[in-house]
């Protein structure tokens, strides 16, 4: 099911996807090398060619992309960070006080920040409604 493309969000209606087909969680060990997609094209596979902690800077780099390509006209940008779900992931340069929760919880702040940043660069801040929610 993790290499069927017509599974993944461009087969259902979203013009652009970056991601894995699953959560982190459904990944190593039950399935190692969980693959990374660019729309459908396989980019690489989770710990062997794409370092699972690069996954933020990853998804902060290619939302704030997005935002910055397709600023004339409305648009959705579903950012759906998942390293704050057990087991929780941050890049090295955050650490935190409070473990690894903590460096997981900072660097999504990070990636929030980055969108915030991009939106008001792109004066599309005022114009923009974002919805932040969280399961954990």
């Amino acid at each position: 099911a993790y290499e069927n493309t017509s599974l993944l969000p461009i087969g259902h209606g979203f013009d652009h996807f970056y991601g894995t087909p699953v959560t982190h969680c459904e990944g190593p060990p039950s399935y190692p090398a969980v693959p990374v997609f660019d729309d459908n094209k396989k980019v690489g596979r989770i710990g062997i060619d794409i370092v699972r902690t690069d996954l933020v800077n990853r998804y902060a780099a290619q939302a704030t992309q997005f935002i910055t390509e397709n600023k004339a006209d409305p648009f959705f940008l579903y950012l759906a960070m998942d390293n704050t779900h057990s087991p929780v992931f941050a890049p090295p340069n955050f650490t935190s006080p409070r473990g690894p929760y903590g460096a997981a919880t900072e660097a999504l702040d990070w990636v929030v920040g980055q969108v915030m940043t991009t939106l008001k660069q792109q004066d599309l801040a005022q114009d923009t409604l974002m919805v932040f929610t969280s399961d954990n």
